[in-house]
Order: C-alpha cells, then structure tokens, then sequence
C-alpha cells in the first residue's frame, strides 16, 4: 500500500467500528475525523503559505495530539496531508496512514484526484437503521426525514463513487461487520495489502477522539465487543410512521446497496413542514450547546470564514448535514 486509505460513507454505518479495528493493525494509525482538511483542500485561492499556517494552529488538528508538527514543508495541500498523517503514524509506532471522516463522501473526486493512489472504503447500512441511530445520538439530534435524506445524499455519493474508482473502493456493509466480522476484516486488509492480524478484532481499544466526538459521547460504544444486536433493532425503534418517511427517501438507493426497502408514498406538505420545524428547533439546540464550547467553537467557524467555506459549512450545519 503505496498510499493511505479513505473510510467514508453515511453515518453511523460502522465507519467508526471499522476505523478500530484497522487502528489495531500493527502498522496502521488513523487520526480522529478530520472534517477540516476538505477546508483546507478546496481553498486553492488562498495561498499554500498561508494555508499551511492556518493548519498548523487548527483546533481540529490539534485533536490528533501525537504527531503535530509545528513547521512542515510541502510544495502543494495533498503533499502537507501525507506528511501530518506520516508523523501520526510514526508518532504511534507505526508507518501507514489511513483517515476516516464519513462526509468526506461527498468530495471522493477532489480526494481521488488529490491522493490518486489512495484506496477508499464505503461504509454503507440499511437507511432505517441509520435513521434510528442518528435519531438518538446526542451528537446528531436528527429526525427520520433529515436522517432519511443525509443517508440519500451520502450513500448516493459513495455509489458514484464506487462506478468512477472501480477497483480502488471497497465497499463493506455494517451488518457484514456485525455478524461476519473476521471475513469481513480479512477482505479489507485483502483490498488495502495489508497482513490480517486477529489482535483486530479485540474490544476494548481505545480511540482518539476530537473534541465534538469526545464531548457527545456518540462513539461510547466502540469499545465494546462486536455484536449484531443492532443491525435489525430500528424495527422496534422507529415507528411506522417513521419507517414509511425512511422509505419514501430512500428505497431506491437502498436497493442500489442491497437492501430490501419496501417504496412508500411521500410524506404530506404538512409533514414536511412539521419535520422541518423540528429540523430548525434542533439547528437551534445545536447551535446553543456549540456556543457554549465558546473559543473552539469560534475558532473553527473564523477559519471557515478565512478558507472561503464559511457559507457551505453554514448551510450543511443547519440542515443537519
């Protein structure tokens, strides 16, 4: 593996539960999720000399803790990326590097074009699923119609993704993970040449989280044993109501992955107005309980401001994007 790797996907797909597994890996060190780099990628008419400044004194990047650099040369953006992932990597004993943001979905052709040798793993689940997790995360505060359409919009990328890459995606489904868990990890480390190590699928490793992670506690459970008691829990967890909603959205793309998801009709005007408030209510909370991280909070949205993302961010944050 002459590159790092990629995991990205919807959310709350098993993209976490993969990232500790592959972190268990002798060789493999993946930071916590890193957003931030797409600002810094997208930005070309801010000068690299002033991007490679702002870098260094990120908030974000100083969540990865080991292997900050405070000086570091690259003659472009992507080179800068290897080099930070490199010194994580060497920081904890290790030499490969991979990054495991799920959003990042969304620019696969700016990261397949920046890293032309990286491989990239979709992490995909059945939509209700992810609707029922996202509902409930602290971190998230979603409801089923904006779960419904995150999970539209993300897998939908990743399936593009897979038709253009070819043979540099892999995808790998959460229920595969849940009840097959050593085939499936030996067939990614297959697709990323890397050696299997059964230490992998030990519980209890630990993760380094950023501090949005840390604070929400929606990766609390990784730690813990891998079961496949959550792959069928959304029948009990959303409603009927709910579950029609995840349908209408999704059955399509669903099907597109594998999954079996019955069509159903829109949800009314009204529903959607109702699903929409709900939706601004909880931007609302969400903005509230960030302000109050205060300095860090200010300081991520001055560097969007800085980049040139301060109003694509804006309109992802309040659509719970």
């Amino acid at each position: 593996m002459n590159e790092g790797f990629f995991i990205v996907g919807a959310p709350r797909t098993g993209s976490t539960l993969l990232r500790r597994m592959l972190n268990a890996h002798s060789d493999v060190a993946i930071p916590p999720e890193s957003p931030f780099l797409i600002d810094y990628l997208v930005a070309d008419h801010v000068s690299l000399t002033r991007r490679l400044a702002l870098l260094k004194d990120d908030p974000e990047y100083a969540d990865w803790q080991q292997g900050l650099l405070d000086e570091f040369l690259a003659e472009d953006l992507p080179n800068a990326i290897r080099v930070i992932h490199l010194s994580y990597a060497v920081a904890g004993g290790k030499s490969q590097w991979g990054q495991k943001t799920p959003r990042m979905v969304r620019h696969w052709r700016l990261l397949a074009t920046a890293f032309p040798e990286a491989k990239f793993l979709h992490t995909v689940r059945d939509p209700r699923a992810v609707a029922a997790s996202l509902r409930k995360s602290a971190a998230h505060l979603s409801n089923a119609l904006a779960a419904a359409k995150r999970w539209r919009l993300d897998t939908a990328a990743g399936l593009a993704m897979e038709a253009a890459l070819g043979a540099r995606v892999l995808r790998v489904s959460y229920e595969n993970l849940a009840t097959s868990p050593e085939a499936t990890l030996r067939h990614v480390c297959t697709f990323l040449e890397l050696p299997y190590e059964p230490e992998m699928l030990l519980a209890d490793r630990k993760l380094a989280l950023n501090t949005h992670e840390a604070m929400h506690g929606h990766h609390q459970r990784v730690g813990e044993p891998i079961t496949a008691d959550s792959v069928a829990a959304w029948q009990k967890e959303l409603s009927p109501g709910e579950q029609a909603i995840v349908a209408a959205f999704t059955h399509d793309v669903a099907a597109a992955c594998g999954y079996v998801v019955p069509p159903a009709p829109l949800p009314s005007a009204w529903a959607r107005l109702r699903y929409g408030a709900d939706s601004l209510a909880v931007a609302c909370r969400k903005l509230a309980r960030d302000l109050a991280q205060r300095r860090p909070f200010w300081r991520l949205w001055l560097r969007r401001l800085r980049l040139g993302t301060f109003f694509s961010q804006a309109r992802d944050y309040f659509a719970g994007r």
